[in-house]
């Protein structure tokens, strides 16, 4: 607001106050960026994410796992999102196909 400037300096508090009118230039800076700007500036953003690479998944389709609740069931896939790893399991009867997070799995040895 203008009539913040009115305020003497020595009793406000927080950031110190932008000139007039910057909020608007940057405003107008970015509406003067070309779409093929905007899209080159988001491909580079999608490398960046791809750079960091998800480790390969804890469970193969296929593997026997067990869930404490659902029992026995088959490893249908297996994806990470973020931080966390999401395995599909296929559980016997009517249990059926689950999303289940990895930590509450657990491999059935031979």
């Amino acid at each position: 607001s203008r009539f913040l400037y009115d305020i003497p300096a020595e009793v406000r508090e927080g950031q110190p106050l932008s000139k007039p009118g910057a909020a608007a230039v940057e405003r107008d800076a970015y509406r003067r960026m070309t779409t093929w700007e905007r899209a080159a500036s988001a491909a580079q953003d999608r490398r960046r994410r791809a750079e960091r690479a998800e480790p390969p998944p804890s469970f193969k389709a296929g593997t026997c796992v067990w869930h404490n609740k659902y029992g026995e069931g088959v490893v249908v896939s297996s994806r990470h999102r973020g931080d966390v790893e999401e395995v599909e399991v296929l559980f016997p009867g009517d249990f059926g196909q689950k999303t289940i997070l990895a930590d509450f799995l657990s491999v059935m040895e031979d």
